[in-house]
């Protein structure tokens, strides 16, 4: 099993919690404010639209309660509708024409304004703009002059109409202190939101500290390092979080050392039986050389097999190994030195078709083994699943920072959709050998290539395929 991790991906997942919940927070208290002032702004208005009605009301009936007492005063005498007049007239005389609202009496279609400071008021009463208001109810009336509240009342005598008294006032006034009280509010609001989102920046850092801790070891645990443990204190989610994450890395270490357990002992019981099976063919081969061509065969294809079979092994071992800090024993080599022991491995398998190309002194900090391991199997891959005489020429160079190997052979080629997953265990594509090999060549390859910190990919040749292998040289 291969375990692999992106640095710096957890903190910036974590990184990406914290923004996220910097937003949500910044939208809850946006919303928030915009609702209380939109309140605010809405009671305001309805405060000072009440104290409007309650001076519009207050001078309608002080002047009911004007004409009322001349009328007793005048106790049946005289011409009562003159006497409302005067009333009338008296009690506008006392008026000042600064007052936010107007007073419009009629009596004997007679029509009297009192003095305001809003022409436009003055204006739309004098010519009869308030008629329109129903008696004996408050309410809004739309004119030239805007909107306006208004209160409309008869004037009796006894049972007799005698007159209509309307008291309006100006709505745009109160909608200005409301307007004023919300321009306030959203500057104490805005104040207020970003002292808001900066404690929220604060306290989410510090919430999700541990998070931030338990993602940093998440992502760089490996099967090197099952044994480290995640120390966070508390009790509530987090914590219980982080007891898990170590349970699991406990079963998880347990379950590798009970695999590399399984291996060691089926590599041991599978190559001391190969290893005697190998040597009883070479026996026979010797003692065998007059035997007829079909024996001869028949002896070499199952050495051949063993030797596929001793190669199996080694690439489960190697997987098995992958990811533990004892996986690579690197060490500064030259590329000629490299390219020579390649060259000393590829004549003893003796691949007649294979050239490897001289290098050049300068060093990397490679594991030699495993590197080698790695690109013989590509070698191999190249031989195995390619038409008999296929060539393989394999370059090993240092290419600025990066030391490239690159092995090519002029084979048929891997298809365009098997080349994303031909470094999975046990893929394979339709080829005229499609069944030689372990499937695992390749995986091992990618294996060795990753713990070095490097990469390998597959390029397109005409004719065949291009292994290229990319590391760090680690070395001046």
């Amino acid at each position: 099993m291969v375990l692999r991790t992106t640095a710096g991906e957890g903190p910036l997942r974590t990184g990406r919690l914290h923004r996220r919940l910097i937003g949500i927070s910044a939208l809850a208290l946006a919303a928030s404010f915009v609702i209380g002032m939109l309140l605010t702004f809405e009671l305001v208005l309805v405060n000072e639209r009440s104290n409007l009605d309650r001076s519009l009301m207050r001078q309608r009936d002080h002047l009911e309660a004007d004409v009322r007492e001349r009328l007793a005063e005048a106790d049946g005498s005289g011409d009562r509708t003159q006497v409302i007049i005067g009333v009338v007239e008296d009690f506008l005389a006392l008026e000042s024409p600064t007052n936010p609202y107007v007073t419009d009496v009629v009596v004997d279609g007679l029509r009297f304004t009192s003095g305001t400071r809003s022409r436009k008021l003055g204006v739309v009463a004098s010519e009869g703009g308030l008629d329109v208001a129903p008696v004996d109810r408050l309410t809004t009336v739309h004119t030239v002059a805007g909107d306006l509240r208004a209160v409309r009342a008869t004037l009796l005598d006894g049972d007799r109409v005698v007159g209509v008294v309307t008291v309006a006032g100006e709505l745009g006034p109160a909608r200005e202190e409301a307007f004023a009280a919300l321009r306030r509010l959203a500057g104490a609001g805005a104040a207020g939101l970003s002292i808001g989102l900066l404690f929220v920046w604060f306290a989410s850092r510090r919430l999700l500290a541990p998070l931030s801790a338990l993602t940093a070891a998440a992502a760089s645990t490996d099967a090197s390092r099952l044994r480290s443990r995640v120390d966070i204190a508390g009790d509530d989610e987090v914590a219980v979080l982080a007891d898990e994450f170590n349970a699991m890395l406990g079963r998880l270490d347990q379950a590798t050392a009970e695999r590399e357990q399984f291996l060691a002992t089926i590599s041991h019981e599978i190559r001391t039986p190969i290893a005697v099976a190998r040597g009883s063919i070479e026996i026979a081969e010797g003692n065998l050389t007059d035997a007829p061509a079909d024996v001869r065969l028949a002896l070499q294809t199952a050495r051949s097999e063993l030797d596929r079979t001793t190669r199996l092994v080694g690439d489960l071992l190697a997987l098995g190994r992958t990811g533990h800090g004892d996986f690579l024993h690197r060490r500064p080599t030259a590329l000629s030195a490299l390219a020579v022991e390649l060259e000393i491995r590829i004549d003893g398998l003796g691949l007649d078709t294979v050239t490897v190309a001289p290098a050049d002194d300068s060093l990397a900090d490679i594991d030699v083994d495993r590197l080698l391991q790695a690109v013989l199997n590509c070698v191999l891959n190249g031989i195995e699943h390619n038409p008999p005489g296929t060539t393989v020429d394999v370059t090993i160079e240092r290419e600025g920072p990066e030391l490239v190997i690159r092995v090519v052979d002029d084979g048929m080629g891997v298809p365009d959709e098997a080349r994303d997953r031909i470094f999975d265990p046990f893929a394979r594509w339709p080829s005229e050998r499609s069944a030689d090999g372990s499937g695992l060549g390749l995986t091992v390859v990618d294996a060795v290539v990753t713990a070095h910190e490097g990469n390998v990919r597959i390029l397109a040749n005409a004719p065949g395929t291009v292994v290229e292998i990319r590391l760090p040289t680690g070395a001046a």
